[in-house]
This record gives structure tokens, sequence and C-alpha cells, in this order.
């Protein structure tokens, strides 16, 4: 298991923590990697909903054309103009 080292909490942080460690009668260290591991799920959701959808799209779109005419139609009809 890995170890961190904070360093400069301020002290305002470091007592709710305290406070937060004795609500839930867990240690000032656990209570710190129970709110990282929240914190970091948290962060993180967002950008594996994220991913799940655009693997989503890109599975749906897989076998269709990705424009619907060439880009050389496109000139020639545009050089007719």
């Amino acid at each position: 298991m890995a170890t961190i080292m904070l360093r400069d909490i301020p002290e305002e942080l470091m007592e709710e923590i305290r406070q937060a460690a004795a609500l839930e009668r867990r240690s000032v260290p656990a209570e710190v990697l129970h709110l990282t591991e929240i914190g970091v799920r948290k962060a993180l959701l967002p950008r594996r909903d994220h991913t799940r959808a655009v693997e989503s799209m890109r599975r749906r779109l897989a076998d269709k054309p990705r424009f619907p005419v060439s880009a050389a139609e496109l000139l020639d009809e545009d050089r007719q103009r």
C-alpha cells in the first residue's frame, strides 16, 4: 500500500477533519483516506460516464458512413455554382 505525506494543511481544514473523524469514530488518517476516496470517485464519475457515452456512440455509428456525400462531390457541386 502506498503512503502519502501531506504538509501545510490549513489549521481550519485540519480541525474539520478531526471533527469528521470523531463523528465517524475513525482515526484522522482513516478519515483522510475515506474523504480522499470519496473525492476521487466523485471526480472520476463524470469522466467515466463521458467515456461510456462516447464508446456507445462510436459503436452505434461504426457501420454508418461518416458523410452522406464525398468531399469530391461537394467540391464539384460548389464549382458548378
